[in-house]
C-alpha cells in the first residue's frame, strides 16, 4: 500500500477508489431484469403480473386525457384501436378491426370486429 501512496499520491488514490465505488454502486442499485420464465404454479393460479418501468406515475389512464410520454406508454400496452397505421404507408391497417367500410352517404363507419 505504501508503494502506491508513493506512486499515485493520496488525493488520486481517493479519487480512483470513489470512482471504483460509485460505479458499483450504480450498478448494484438497477433494477433486476425481469425474467420472461413462469412456473408451473404461476400460470396454472393465473397470478402472472405485468411489470412496466415507466420512470413516472400516470397522470390518468382515460385515453381522452392522455398527453404525456409515460401515460401513452401504458396506453399502447393496455389498449388497442380499431384501427392502427402502416408505418410504411401511414394508411390505417387492422387493429382491433378485421375490416370496416363506409356508408353511402360518407357519414356512417361500420367496423368488422376479429374474434
Amino acid at each position: 500500500m505504501n508503494g502506491i501512496l508513493k506512486v499515485w499520491g493520496k488525493s488520486r488514490l481517493a479519487l480512483v477508489l470513489c470512482s471504483i465505488a460509485a460505479i458499483v454502486f450504480v450498478l448494484s442499485s438497477s433494477a433486476p431484469a425481469v425474467s420472461s420464465s413462469t412456473t408451473s404454479s404461476e400460470a396454472q393460479s393465473g397470478s402472472l403480473d405485468f411489470v412496466i418501468g415507466n420512470g413516472s406515475e400516470p397522470r390518468s389512464l382515460d385515453p381522452s386525457l392522455i398527453n404525456a410520454v409515460p401515460e401513452h406508454r401504458i396506453y399502447m400496452a393496455l389498449f388497442e384501436g380499431l384501427v392502427t397505421y402502416d408505418p410504411k404507408t401511414s394508411f390505417a391497417a387492422p387493429g382491433l378491426a378485421e375490416s370496416w367500410s363506409f356508408s353511402p352517404n360518407g357519414l356512417q363507419l361500420t367496423f368488422k370486429l376479429r374474434k
